[in-house]
């Protein structure tokens, strides 16, 4: 795939171009590329993104994973942990760096859409929580106020879909 390519104007086109075939509609009005289509290959499609992203804060790289998150749905919970792993080194990138908001306000977009995914699979969601939630508290103790309201909202969704109120929440609640 040319969204790995070394170049980044191919690998942006690349990006580009797959996330507007998620708009393409067939004749009964409905996107062709649906959850059943994608779900055979959505780990080739999500390991050149993943790793696009892990190399630049690259926007279309950002919306083409939104987009197969939001196509796939439920289908991302085996690779729940994964994804985990790659948001948190994407948000370490963006802690030390928060340059492109646009990127940032994506990154955040695709893990508060993984959140409401795993929301009724505990496993799923514990995982996402364990990667993510330190570098959320880690963003309130740096204060970075480009991030701040993002990682209210985040954390604020794992206080409302977790079973267990943990003691780090209710220190916020209070």
């Amino acid at each position: 795939m040319l969204i790995k390519h070394p170049n980044k104007i191919v690998s942006s086109y690349s990006c580009a171009t797959i996330e507007r075939f998620f708009f393409i509609k067939g004749i009964d009005k409905r996107p062709v590329i649906s959850r059943e289509t994608l779900s055979k290959y959505l780990v080739n499609i999500l390991e050149p993104v993943c790793y696009l992203l892990k190399t630049q804060q690259n926007l279309y790289g950002i919306r083409t994973l939104y987009r197969v998150i939001v196509t796939a749905g439920p289908d991302v919970l085996p690779l729940a942990q994964t994804l985990a792993q790659m948001f948190s080194l994407y948000l370490e990138a963006v802690v030390a760096q928060p340059s492109n908001q646009t990127f940032v306000y994506m990154l955040f977009e695709c893990i508060g859409l993984s959140i409401k995914l795993t929301k009724d699979h505990d496993m799923s969601l514990s995982t996402l929580e364990g990667y993510i939630a330190p570098i959320m508290f880690d963003i309130i103790s740096k204060s970075i106020p480009e991030l701040i309201s993002y990682t209210f909202q985040i954390l604020s969704m794992f206080v409302i879909y977790k079973k267990d109120l943990q003691e780090n929440y209710q220190v916020l609640i209070i």
